[in-house]
């Protein structure tokens, strides 16, 4: 498996779905197919976490 950078919305949704793919199988950590999956998690997240950012939550005003 080729793993590289993940630059465009079409890069995110084929990651996507080779993780789902992984997600069933349940490859083996330190393996080959395992360290893949794992390289891939992190690409997606980081990649969500710049296009689709959770804002701060505004805290709540105590009641009273």
């Amino acid at each position: 498996m080729n793993i590289r950078p993940l630059q465009t919305e079409r890069d995110y949704r084929q990651a996507k779905q080779q993780l789902a793919v992984w997600f069933d199988a349940q490859p083996e950590a330190g393996s080959g197919e395992g360290d893949a999956f794992e390289a891939m998690l992190i690409q997606v997240a980081n990649y969500e976490n710049t296009h689709f950012p959770i804002p701060a939550p505004i805290p709540l005003r105590p009641l009273g």
